[in-house]
């Protein structure tokens, strides 16, 4: 018991100062969550959900959209710069293109 006094009077400020910081985060934590803010949901402001399906036509493969694509290509190539390719072009190309990889 007389160790347990005497850290307490070693360490009061410090005691006095966390038992305050408990005391404020614990008014903080009730005033800021205390008044949440309701939201009363009915079903009058709900919209109507339609039941028609919409139907998207997905452009794939098969399509042939090509267009030009700028790639940055750098680290371990032979010769790194700027490539302007094909989008259906594979990256094996561009890296043959750029002259491999270095050794």
């Amino acid at each position: 018991m007389d160790k347990i006094l005497e850290k307490v009077k070693e360490y009061w400020k410090m005691i006095i100062l966390v038992v305050c910081g408990l005391i404020a985060g614990g008014i903080f934590y009730v005033l800021t969550n205390g008044q949440k803010p309701t939201t009363n949901l009915s079903v009058e402001n709900l919209s109507p959900v339609s039941s028609q399906k919409s139907v998207s036509k997905f452009s794939g493969p098969n399509e042939k959209s090509v267009s030009k694509i700028m790639v940055d290509l750098k680290g371990a190539v032979t010769k790194p710069n700027v490539y302007q390719i094909s989008s259906d072009e594979r990256l094996v190309d561009l890296i043959k293109e750029a002259g491999g990889f270095t050794d």
